[in-house]
């Protein structure tokens, strides 16, 4: 997304609305919901053009990410945190890495986090960045939920 022009990631963001309009809206929601600035939702909305771009050049059919996909896939994200407040480090560490491992999309998994990582976002210092968080893991989980197979193609 670097190197894409101002003008080449509008039409990117027209396209994504068109096919993916939640995806979008949920980041954008940001902003007004939650008092992040618009330098705040800047990253996130690099990681969704970069998905998007991703999903478009996959050649596969990929099917609507509706709101009630996003707010169950956040559901279950939210869930696991809870559940994971209370394991003992050694078991969190495991339970992680097999979450990772057996994640059906490890690579935007891997990415999404780096991304947050360079953002500094990992540490949760505020509620703005509890939400930014939250919206980039949920990304993840709904492209996990909708991805077609390899036999879909």
């Amino acid at each position: 997304m670097q190197h894409m022009s101002h003008q080449e990631k509008v039409q990117c963001s027209d396209d994504l609305y068109l096919h993916q309009p939640n995806l979008l809206t949920s980041i954008l929601a940001l902003h007004r919901n939650f008092d992040a600035s618009l330098q705040d939702i800047e990253p996130l909305l690099e990681l969704l053009l970069t998905t998007w771009q991703a999903m478009r050049f996959s050649g596969r059919q990929w099917p609507l990410i509706t709101e009630q996909l996003q707010d169950d896939c956040l559901t279950k994200i939210i869930a696991k945190m809870q559940f994971s407040q209370e394991m003992p480090a050694p078991l969190l560490e495991q339970a992680v890495e097999q979450h990772v491992s057996d994640h059906p999309e490890p690579y935007l998994l891997a990415f999404v986090i780096d991304e947050l990582r360079k953002q500094d976002w990992l540490q949760i210092s505020s509620d703005t960045e509890k939400h930014l968080v939250l919206v980039a893991i949920n990304l993840v989980e709904c492209v996990a939920a909708v991805a077609p197979s390899e036999s879909t193609r």
